[in-house]
């Protein structure tokens, strides 16, 4: 098995298990992008999204820090 195919199942376990699951895949996403330095898509295929998805959060959280990813949030325009 492919290492990244691995910690994607990895991955999607664990949003699976947690309460808000929409808040966790945001956050997920960002660290995976800003601080682990992995592409959008790979972060978009192990998240189950697509890219455009994963950039929507990236700008959200861009914009207003953490409080861009809660489910209420939207970026400011």
């Amino acid at each position: 098995m492919h290492k990244h195919t691995n910690q994607n199942q990895k991955i999607r376990a664990a949003l699976k298990q947690a309460k808000g699951t929409h808040e966790c895949a945001r956050v997920v996403a960002v660290n995976m992008v800003r601080i682990r330095g992995f592409g959008v898509l790979v972060a978009a295929d192990a998240l189950g999204v697509d890219r455009g998805t994963v950039g929507y959060w990236l700008d959200a959280y861009d914009r207003c820090g953490p409080d861009g990813l809660a489910d209420d949030a939207r970026p400011e325009t």
